[in-house]
């Protein structure tokens, strides 16, 4: 308790010294800072900056059935938010056009009022980089599969679920590779699974490295894999991992759900599964290990859709194209 009344005093604090310093134009906030907007209201309407929320994802299950406590005052608490930005503020962002048209839904929130904005790569880091790394020395003849990222105790990303594929082939040849934190002992978790299931030294959990690290790790892999289950929380998300595998040209393996179809499409970058089930892992895996060779030709593909629709500057473009006729 103390520590959110320790960032709700020092984060008003700041917002306006901010404020006073840089006299901004706009203002975009989101579902934590919004309420440090209500003193400018009682500014002249052609005095306030324009002041928009904008939500990356949503901070609660967004599924109808779950009615945990933490999640119903975070529900109210984005209902709230709508309610307030729909009579007060100019508009809201947000990461994908699902999102947009569930808020609009949802919240009975006007379509034209909400922008959408995803996540971005820099295509000039993040492209193939070659890099000595220790951790992948023994497995110069495996294939690579990869994620990287938090695991939470929820284990909502597919890891489980790959693990258990990988038991299921009958001679793997296949490491899977993840880098990031773990909250609650996940990763222990996951490896004494990996242990039951006999494919222990089939997985190799490495611990987060600095952001400038990533392209080397991600350019080491064969094939990424988001293996998400297909639920409405993230079918309203645009996980930034995604681009990067695309942006160092490598191909992926995703749940055929909004979130993945509407980045990749066709593209031949892309191997989908119907669900994230392990046997459906497992029967994708065997078709790409017996198309090894052939996956560097999808190289250009995969960098194609990042730079034509995910770099950081796209990005900026669509959120400016959103504001500027809010501040005329």
């Amino acid at each position: 308790m103390l520590r959110i009344l320790t960032f709700w005093i020092n984060g008003f604090i700041h917002f306006y010294k901010t404020i006073k310093t840089y006299q901004p134009d706009i203002i975009i906030m989101d579902i934590d800072t919004w309420i440090f907007s209500l003193p400018l209201l009682f500014l002249a309407r052609h005095k306030r900056p324009v002041m928009m929320i904008d939500f990356r994802s949503p901070n609660y299950d967004v599924d109808e059935n779950v009615f945990s406590p933490k999640d119903m005052f975070n529900r109210f608490l984005t209902w709230i938010c709508c309610k307030y930005t729909g009579k007060f503020l100019s508009g809201l962002t947000v990461i994908t056009d699902h999102f947009k048209k569930f808020l609009a839904k949802r919240y009975k929130f006007p379509l034209s009022k909400i922008g959408v904005w995803t996540s971005g790569v820099n295509i000039h880091e993040f492209t193939y980089k070659e890099k000595s790394l220790p951790a992948f020395k023994l497995f110069t003849d495996k294939f690579i599969l990869m994620q990287h990222g938090i695991i939470s105790n929820d284990y909502s990303r597919g890891l489980a679920e790959t693990i258990k594929a990988l038991s299921l082939l009958d001679s793997p040849g296949i490491i899977l590779v993840h880098f990031g934190s773990g909250l609650f002992r996940a990763k222990e978790k996951l490896m004494e699974l990996a242990k039951n299931l006999g494919v222990s030294d089939n997985v190799l959990f490495l611990d987060p490295v600095d952001p400038s690290e990533v392209p080397y790790y991600i350019s080491r892999c064969d094939c990424g894999i988001l293996a998400y289950p297909d639920t409405e929380y993230w079918n309203c998300n645009n996980p930034i991992k995604l681009l990067e595998y695309l942006a160092c040209g490598k191909p992926v393996i995703v749940s055929d759900i909004e979130s993945f179809r509407s980045v990749l499409g066709d593209c031949e970058s892309a191997f989908y599964i119907k669900d994230n089930s392990p046997e459906n892992i497992a029967s994708c895996l065997r078709q790409i290990m017996a198309m090894r060779k052939q996956l560097p030709s999808v190289q250009d593909k995969s960098r194609e859709i990042v730079t034509q629709s995910y770099t950081w500057e796209a990005q900026a473009e669509k959120l400016l194209n959103f504001i500027i006729p809010e501040c005329r």
